[in-house]
């Protein structure tokens, strides 16, 4: 097996890390990785927000869990009212916004997010898709915590994802069920 398929293979969600913070040259690999992603018509028109101000991360984190108090899904509600860290004690948050206006947006920025967790992984660096986060751009603080995170108005914030260093080893990923191939010839 080549390499890149090798590191898909072995990523795993973890949601452990320890206090470390990514080093520079980490995080602009990771996100250099992100920027490098595929974006339809080339428009490039995502932002990346990266989040290490641990006061900052806190503050996310319940401002997210009070919009999804609000939410009729019970599983989301449940994780709101729990005294979890839902970032993990990750040391860093990379929120993946894109042009609202723009059609293809969340596709993009999906694209860089995935493409942000694959090189986090061939640096051995810890990651997860976060996009519990995102929640807290639902709510009615929406508008000023864009601001405050420099995100502009017309871009939307669609995905997230949490880095840090670990000592967690995931387990090997079992055979995987759950998705259909369906080959038409």
């Amino acid at each position: 097996m080549n390499k890149t398929l090798e590191i898909i293979n072995r990523r795993r969600s973890v949601r452990k890390f320890d206090k470390n913070v990514l080093s520079k040259a980490d995080l602009q690999a990771i996100l250099e990785a992100g920027r490098r992603a595929p974006c339809a018509r080339n428009s490039q028109k995502r932002q990346f927000t990266v989040v290490q101000n641990k006061d900052i991360l806190r503050t996310l984190c319940q401002e997210a869990k009070a919009v999804a108090r609000t939410f009729e899904d019970e599983y989301l509600r449940n994780l709101a009212n729990s005294d979890q860290d839902l970032l993990y004690g990750a040391s860093t948050l990379i929120i993946v916004s894109g042009d609202n206006s723009y059609g293809m947006s969340e596709s993009d920025c999906a694209a860089a997010n995935q493409n942000m967790l694959i090189a986090a992984e061939s640096l051995g660096i810890s990651s997860s898709w976060n996009n519990y986060i995102t929640f807290l751009f639902q709510g009615e603080n929406a508008n000023k915590i864009k601001e405050t995170l420099g995100i502009p108005t017309e871009f939307k914030p669609y995905c997230s994802a949490i880095f840090g260093y670990t000592t967690v080893k995931p387990e090997a990923r079992a055979t995987i069920t759950g998705n259909i191939v369906n080959y038409i010839h």
